[in-house]
């Protein structure tokens, strides 16, 4: 994903008349919402016959994330 900072040139084609405009701001947020918008495109454009869950971590504890072992799982099943 390409970030942007400062500002953009852009060109018109046919009247070469150049414009400066604001660059979109990067935030974490909207890097999530990239990478999200990006994973959805991904599931809706696959043939699921079946679902499976993921396990947060190995204790299955409550509000616990094992970013590693969601990772991993996601690699398995071929989603990453």
């Amino acid at each position: 994903h390409d970030r942007v900072f400062g500002t953009q040139e852009s060109v018109n084609a046919q009247t070469r008349a150049r414009r400066m405009s604001r660059a979109t701001k990067y935030t974490v947020a909207s890097e999530f919402r990239g990478q999200l918008h990006s994973l959805m495109e991904r599931i809706r454009s696959t043939e699921p016959h079946f679902i499976r869950c993921l396990k947060p971590n190995q204790g299955n504890e409550a509000g616990l994330f094992d970013r590693r072992s969601v990772t991993e799982q996601l690699r398995y099943q071929g989603v990453l």
